[in-house]
């Protein structure tokens, strides 16, 4: 243990998490983080089919939420601190599995590698960004590392003992299928990580081979299949929903992995050159697939919704061969290496800190609106707010079922536009809150039904609060 707090891993993980828990409280709750711990609550308390969440939550809706609403007893902080821990783990996992690739013939320098890439994994914008905001990207990432250390560590024992490998390999389908479960994207790099595990234990023995099929492949496969059986209407409605845009998005789409990847891509491919020249070929092919497919299909689902997310994805595979770049340098140039190394992390961190500002100030704080429309209220007033789920967190002094948001409102057998509409000129709302910024057809609808109804009481661009 002495050993271990003094040792770089150590330095590397304690500098990663004091990065992710500075300053949690960063802006007010994003729509999401909303969004995941007030379905979260209600799966704690049993009537989450109201919500009918299996259409529209890009997970099962019962598990990431539901944990996150248990940190979330402690606020939105509660619920960030839960991927804080999670963000440092996946420092740890990046090391693991760039060391367990074993891109050198030494030991020592793949333990080199390791460090490395857990160095940068600690610093590069978008895992510090998904282990600060209470999402399920990092809960599902964190799983899906650790099916690859997993995979590894299965393929690289010698002389195994006992249900040693079996155990990794079963491991890996547990958490390849969590990580399904918590988001379903990384389901995209399943089918390359399969066939990377039977390639590599062909070249093993027939007994490791076997192993992988059985413990890995046949169970992983059947449990998603029956998920995706039993789900397929909804996940299919859900799918839908995400390829619905007729604009061509590719060029904004290259541009979000590029922005938050272009390091480790640089120095990756170079990197990746140079083991490709070393009889590599295999394990460079293998890694910068990976890197790859996430961005490839984004491109042909024509998808840009998290796509700066989903770079995190690639930044995981590209990292190895990054590493692998800074070992050669170390040990052949050793002076310009040890020049180099820490350089780069100085500038990177710098670098990816204006990233991290940019992207969590990226959406409207609502804190002083909702500060305000805690102070209008009680407990018995009806609000129609376009930020509904950031106002049931906001305001726990009003029932839920008291807050309505923007969608899905049903007003004496009416639906939507039309029941928003005669609802307001009913005066059936206390309080509206509206977004300026929103300008789909039922926030105008809504807009234009309040001109005689309601009086502004709150006016702080872009939110109004209106009374009846």
């Amino acid at each position: 243990m002495t050993k271990f707090f003094r040792a770089p891993l150590f330095l590397i993980l304690f500098f990663s998490f004091l990065i992710r828990l500075y300053n949690l409280n960063y802006n007010s709750p994003f729509l999401d983080e909303a969004i995941y711990l007030v379905l979260g609550r209600k799966v704690l308390a049993g009537h989450w089919q109201e919500a009918a969440p299996f259409g529209w939550v890009g997970g099962m809706p019962l598990f990431y939420p539901a944990i996150s609403a248990l940190f979330g007893t402690f606020g939105i902080l509660g619920a960030r601190f839960l991927n804080v821990l999670l963000g440092t783990f996946s420092v740890y996992l990046a090391y693991e599995f760039a060391k367990c690739l074993q891109l050198s013939d030494q030991q020592k320098t793949n333990e080199r590698i390791g460090l490395i890439a857990s160095a940068f994994m600690g610093i590069l914008a978008i895992p510090i960004y998904l282990s600060r905001i209470a999402i399920y990207d990092m809960l599902s990432f964190s799983l899906f590392l650790s099916g690859l250390v997993f995979i590894q560590k299965a393929l690289i024992i010698e002389n195994p003992d006992l249900w040693q490998q079996e155990n990794r390999f079963g491991l890996a389908a547990v958490a390849f299928f969590l990580s399904f479960l918590a988001k379903y994207t990384t389901l995209i790099l399943f089918p390359l990580i399969i066939i990377w595990t039977i390639f590599k234990s062909l070249r093993s023995d027939k007994e490791t081979f076997s192993k992988s099929i059985f413990y890995l492949t046949i169970p992983l496969a059947i449990a998603i299949s029956g998920y995706l059986a039993w789900n397929f209407n909804d996940l299919a409605h859900f799918m839908r929903d995400q390829v619905r845009d007729p604009q061509n998005k590719t060029p904004e789409i290259l541009s979000q992995f590029t922005m938050y990847s272009i390091f480790p891509l640089i120095t990756g491919v170079v990197g990746g050159l140079i083991l490709f020249f070393k009889n590599k070929r295999s394990t460079v092919l293998y890694l910068l697939l990976g890197a790859t497919i996430p961005s490839v299909v984004h491109i042909l689902t024509n998808n840009l919704k998290a796509a700066h997310q989903h770079t995190f994805l690639s930044i995981v595979f590209l990292l190895p061969l990054s590493a692998y770049l800074f070992s050669v340098l170390l040990k052949e140039k050793s002076l310009i290496g040890k020049f180099i190394l820490p350089f780069a992390l100085i500038v990177i961190f710098i670098y990816s800190q204006n990233q991290v500002v940019t992207l969590e100030t990226s959406w409207t704080n609502t804190n002083k609106v909702m500060s305000a429309l805690k102070s209008f209220t009680s407990r018995h007033e009806k609000v129609l707010s376009s930020e509904d789920d950031i106002t049931i967190l906001a305001l726990p002094n009003l029932k839920e079922e008291n807050i309505k948001g923007i969608y899905n409102f049903q007003y004496n057998n009416l639906s939507d536009q039309t029941a928003y509409g005669k609802a307001l000129e009913e005066s059936y709302f206390d309080f509206v809150l509206i977004n300026e910024e929103n300008s789909d057809r039922v926030s105008n609808v809504i807009k234009k039904s309040l001109t005689s109804h309601y009086d502004i009481i709150y006016n702080n661009s872009p939110f109004l609060v209106y009374k009846k």
